[in-house]
């Protein structure tokens, strides 16, 4: 018989669809009509995981009883590149580790017994029935990984709704109520969480969220489970790929994730390939900023996008000999450096007048001095500006391959390669 079931839709468990069609008094008629739709999905779902076929989707199924010797996992993501989480599959449970930072999660399937926690020596290991209903996403660079798998729904909380760049998520935002786009940054203590039944918190892999721990008491009660997004870990584009691997992991969706990167990466490949034989373009990455009544300069990169930049035929040329990071940018030393350059690539968002209501940009107060060197000169500068910067942190992510075509067409004009530029913008034409 079938080892799976239908969670009891009309307790306070019911979470997602049902509760928001119920939250909102509809009438009868579409309350119904909503909770059917729910678990006729459901159903299927568990009707076509029990035959053995996927994983057990949707965060309103569960499995019936626990059969120890049926595997709940089918669908398995294979982790070959990344180098900041790694999974282990057993037959109810997965076991995520962040290995750089220490952490590990085990997801186990709804409906089945939490695993032993004796077995597990690791401090702080925490448990998470799967698949989870509502998430908390604390990144606008996490917001892709969602939408791919068929999740947007699932993201309750994220902070700071004005960096919502998809149409969508600000619709949720703003008008349907859907997604708490909460501008208070002391999460720890007003804890839109509890207020939102979050059932998992994705942080940013910096320090910015080292406050949110789990299980940490506030008035509104205690934070849900806390799990850490490490793409900082990455040092190539594949193992950036696959971190939308790591989210399905909590969603059972790991057939989704595992196909889409392949094929993310089977075209990064193919493009690398295609301009390998290209002559070798000089680059600087590098941009201004103002503060303190100071300009300061930067050329920092993560390594796995500067290798990105050398797999597109270029040779970054980094910092200007001299410089210190610390203090004000020598501009008569960046000119002299910046025109041994044949690219310039301005990884902020301030070369153009005004954006995001900044009252300091290049175009107003640098323009004399960046003027005669020699890629802005050539007109061969670009940034991603516009409302392109947001989503330079956003779709970029899950489009790692478009990049990389984007980077082709500024290296290599006379390459002819049939592609239009998305995320890097010439600065002197294609002002969004």
């Amino acid at each position: 018989s079938s080892q799976f079931w239908l969670k009891p839709f009309l307790s306070q468990e019911v979470r997602g669809p049902t509760a928001i069609a119920i939250g909102r008094r509809l009438q009868p008629p579409q309350a119904m009509s909503a909770l059917y739709s729910v678990v006729l999905g459901c159903f299927l779902s568990a009707m076509y995981s029990a035959w053995g076929a996927a994983n057990i989707i949707g965060g309103g199924c569960c499995a019936y009883m626990y059969n120890e010797s049926y595997d709940y996992f089918p669908d398995k993501a294979i982790v070959d590149f990344s180098a900041g989480f790694s999974v282990e599959y057993f037959p109810n449970y997965k076991v995520v580790t962040i290995p750089n930072r220490g952490e590990r999660y085990v997801l186990f399937q709804k409906g089945t017994p939490e695993p032993d926690h004796g077995q597990f020596a690791q401090m702080g290991t925490e448990y998470i029935p799967i698949p989870i209903e509502r998430a908390a996403v604390l990144s606008n660079a996490y917001f892709p990984y969602f939408e791919l798998l068929g999740e947007r729904r699932s993201m309750v909380v994220t902070t700071k709704y004005d960096y919502l760049n998809e149409p969508c998520l600000q619709k949720m935002a703003l008008e349907d109520g859907g997604l708490d786009g909460v501008t208070n940054r002391d999460l720890a203590s007003s804890n839109p969480f509890a207020t939102n039944n979050v059932d998992v918190i994705f942080r940013w892999s910096g320090s910015r969220d080292d406050d949110l721990v789990t299980g940490a008491n506030t008035t509104a009660g205690p934070l849900p489970p806390v799990v850490r997004v490490d793409t900082g870990a990455e040092t190539t584009a594949a193992g950036f790929m696959e971190w939308i691997e790591y989210v399905s992991l909590f969603f059972n969706r790991e057939r989704e994730a595992s196909r889409m990167v392949a094929e993310m990466k089977a075209r990064y490949d193919c493009v690398v390939s295609h301009v390998s034989l290209q002559p070798v373009v000089r680059v600087l990455y590098s941009s201004f900023s103002y503060r303190s009544g100071e300009v300061k300069c930067s050329f920092s990169d993560s390594t796995w996008h500067r290798r990105m930049v050398t797999q597109a035929g270029g040779e970054v040329i980094g910092e200007y000999p001299g410089y210190d990071s610390s203090g004000p940018c020598n501009m008569t030393a960046f000119r002299e450096h910046a025109e041994t350059a044949d690219v310039w690539l301005y990884k902020s968002n301030n070369f153009q007048e005004g954006r995001y209501g900044s009252t300091w940009s290049v175009m107003w107060n640098l323009s004399s001095e960046v003027a005669d060197v020699a890629p802005y000169r050539n007109g061969r500068t670009f940034d991603p500006n516009g409302n392109h910067f947001r989503d330079f942190w956003s779709s970029r992510v899950v489009q790692l391959d478009v990049e990389l075509e984007d980077l082709v067409v500024v290296l290599h004009p006379g390459f002819n390669y049939a592609h239009t530029r998305v995320y890097w913008l010439d600065v002197k034409r294609e002002v969004d």
